[in-house]
């Protein structure tokens, strides 16, 4: 009979402890283990124990299964917060690069490129949104086409 152990990370897939999964590590030779993942229910289909739960239980018991359940529902919890940060940082970072690109392209029409008065023009560069900026450079244009003269 080939000789194996259970990883101690197992935790519940049920919170009424009727599921389980862990590791199962089998010995093939010196050296050489097989890693199985195991999804264990506590009663087979028939209705009767399943005797590798009680074997789970046995070897990991309750306490260390809730323990890890535990200490993966808090890195589960820990990783959906860090991927919602850096999501927002994405989302941030790319409406930064868009504002760039469209002040970019602002200065490189001609009423704005030429436009003497710096604080118009200041106000095209410091824009914060592209409400800001396409308010500040229909300034500028209007300046340059003698609006405000």
């Amino acid at each position: 009979m080939a000789e194996y152990r259970f990883l101690d990370n197992a935790f519940w897939e049920e919170e009424d402890h009727s599921k389980l999964k862990c590791i199962r590590m089998t010995k093939l030779g010196p050296g050489k283990e097989k890693k199985d993942e195991l999804t264990v229910h506590k009663f087979q289909l028939d209705g009767s124990e399943n005797p590798l739960y009680n074997e789970v239980i046995d070897a990991l018991t309750v306490e260390g299964i809730n323990a890890s359940t535990a200490k993966r529902n808090a890195e589960k919890a820990k990783r959906k917060i860090d991927d919602t940060v850096k999501r927002d940082q994405d989302k941030q970072a790319k409406e930064l690069e868009k504002l760039y690109t469209l002040k970019l392209q602002a200065f490189e029409i001609e009423d704005i490129k030429n436009c003497k008065e710096t604080t118009l023009r200041s106000k095209v560069r410091r824009a914060k949104n592209e409400v800001e900026l396409n308010a500040s450079v229909t300034m500028v244009m209007a300046y340059e086409m003698g609006f405000f003269k």
